[in-house]
């Protein structure tokens, strides 16, 4: 079994290092499942993202793009670049 990041880790929204009782996100207290996922990949408004969509943290574009070629050859729909 292969298990792939979820698309949050690669939004300049994304806070890896909140802890325990911090917002991982500056969109949303909690990161809905559908979002985590990658099932929505949260470009289009989402109830609760406080106005945050998904904005790719330029750091991390190359790493993204290999998730992305391994998701393709899985067959699953790529992350949003």
């Amino acid at each position: 079994m292969c298990f792939l990041p979820p698309v949050c880790l690669f939004c300049a929204h994304y806070h890896e290092d909140a802890g325990i009782d911090g917002d991982d996100c500056a969109a949303f207290e909690e990161i809905p499942d559908e979002i985590f996922r990658g099932d929505l990949d949260h470009t289009t408004p989402f109830p609760g993202d406080r106005g945050l969509r998904f904005r790719l943290n330029e750091d991390l574009r190359e790493e993204l793009a290999e998730i992305n070629q391994l998701r393709r050859e899985m067959g699953l729909r790529p992350y949003p670049e």
